[in-house]
């Protein structure tokens, strides 16, 4: 017989709620009969995690995805920094349990060979200093071939992190030439959309005001170029509709208050390629939101203007504007989650729906210097750390729910937050010229970071023609 405490707590690594047996004697005791493994007695001491509840087997969370997908001749990294839920995940002996890969103290590594093709089991335990399990969980890596014989089109929609285009870009030059990006905008010949600040409510609402120039004498103009009117105001271009140098161009403002304050003028570009001035004839007030027409959310202009009315497949990369630290409520934003995928399967209902989970932020400045040390808000690092990982399970729960067309990536393990973040060299105090690496960007990662989130697509089209939209989003495991 064992006294033991049972410690549980929430997903999130809150302070601890204690259970507690109180025996007659006012001693604190529990007692349980304790068989030859342990690790049987623990889960049937334990409560079943369910993934969704408060109650769980282990005091530290350790949040994998349902599934990840890995390519043959592909090198998958899994992170351990993206999938455990503590301040310092090297503090517990971090075991692996797969038939293949390789253990790394940071990271597991694998490489998988044709032989490999299917699914393979993956698990990650944690122990503390007596060998004691502190958390657990377990997921399917599923290998796939390098090939894709399918035509397939790939559109994309995302905040700050999809604007420039980068891991677009990247997946693109790493999938065949059949699988083609469609949008709007254009990072060397990959076509994507994303504009910074953006949430899911700006696609899914007429939130994002905007003004319609009607110009002429234009020669070039650039998605995404921004120019500016005599009183200041910056207009960002998101939709150009011009013939033999006459037309209208869509662009984005701040606020409806943001017009030019003259019927007709000119707007000089402050950043971006183009012309570096734009006569326009007049101009109406209408919604920046490529999806929005009219008075409803539709993916069909859209499609048909940057797709051929053809998709397989919408990545939806976002999360990062509409979040806060130790947040365990998304129902706001699940709505509007919601909202575009219902839009989306009903004018699509042969496509597929990718909502990628978000990396962790950066772990060494990169918010202390983006945000500063008010101790709250975007400048609680681990708290935002904990907030990625309660999203993650999330989308998990959301896509669980609409299997048939929806699934979730998760980005975090297959990211590497503590060396992809932007950073400078910075003398390690003010008098020894020793440098450290030091943070500069608290959530935009720099290229390598980008290259990461590009791979977690490229795996995942790979996976597409094993598991089509028309066969369903795979099973997924019972935790």
């Amino acid at each position: 017989m064992l006294n033991l405490m049972l410690l549980k707590k929430n997903f999130l690594g809150l302070p601890a709620i204690f259970a507690l047996c109180v025996m007659a004697c006012g001693q604190v005791s529990c007692t349980h009969d304790i068989p030859d493994e342990p690790d049987n007695w623990l889960e049937n001491l334990m409560p079943d995690y369910s993934g969704n509840s408060s109650d769980k087997r282990y005091p530290v969370d350790v949040v994998l995805p349902n599934r990840i997908y890995a390519v043959v001749g592909d090198t998958l990294q899994l992170f351990f920094r993206g999938m455990i839920a503590s301040v310092n995940p090297y503090n517990y002996d971090i075991l692996v349990t797969c038939e293949r890969g390789k253990k790394y103290p940071r990271y597991f590594e694998y490489v998988p060979s044709k032989e490999d093709i299917g699914e393979i089991p993956f698990s990650v335990t944690l122990r503390d200093d007596e060998g004691n399990i502190m958390g657990y969980d377990e997921c399917v890596i599923e290998v796939v071939d390098k090939e894709c014989t399918e035509n397939l089109h790939i559109v994309t929609f995302g905040d700050s992190l999809t604007s420039g285009g980068v891991w677009c870009q990247h997946a693109d030059s790493r999938l065949p030439d059949n699988v083609v990006f469609c949008g709007a905008k254009d990072n060397r010949g990959t076509h994507y959309f994303g504009v910074g600040g953006w949430t899911w409510a700006s696609y899914t609402t007429a939130a994002r005001p905007g003004l319609r120039f009607f110009v002429n004498d234009v020669n070039l103009l650039s998605i995404g170029a921004t120019y500016t009117c005599d009183r200041g105001y910056k207009y960002t271009v998101m939709e150009i509709n011009v013939t033999d140098g006459a037309g209208n161009v869509l662009m984005m403002v701040d606020n409806k208050t943001c017009e030019p304050g003259v019927p007709s003028g000119v707007l000089t570009k402050t950043s971006g390629g183009g012309d570096s001035e734009l006569s326009f004839t007049s101009y109406t007030a209408e919604c920046s939101n490529p999806l929005w027409d009219g008075d409803k959310m539709t993916f069909r202009p859209y499609m048909e203007r940057y797709a051929g009315g053809k998709v397989d497949a919408v990545y939806a990369f976002m999360g990062w504007n509409s979040i806060q630290p130790w947040q365990t409520d998304f129902s706001r934003m699940m709505d509007e989650v919601d909202k575009f995928c219902r839009t989306f399967h009903a004018e699509y209902p042969e496509g597929r729906i990718y909502l990628m989970g978000l990396q962790l932020p950066s772990l060494n400045g990169g918010i202390g210097n983006s945000y500063g040390a008010t101790g709250d808000g975007y400048a609680d690092c681990y708290g935002l750390c904990i907030t990625v990982l309660n999203l993650n399970r999330e989308y998990e729960r959301f896509t669980e729910e609409r299997s048939g067309y929806v699934e979730f990536l998760n980005v975090s393990c297959q990211f590497d937050s503590e060396y992809n973040m932007p950073y400078t060299d910075k003398p390690v105090n003010k008098y020894n010229p020793e440098t450290e690496q030091i943070g500069t960007n608290g959530v935009h990662p720099n290229n390598y970071g980008y290259y990461q989130i590009g791979d977690v697509v490229m795996r995942s089209i790979y996976a597409y023609r094993t598991h089509g939209a028309s066969a369903g989003v795979p099973m997924l495991k019972t935790r």
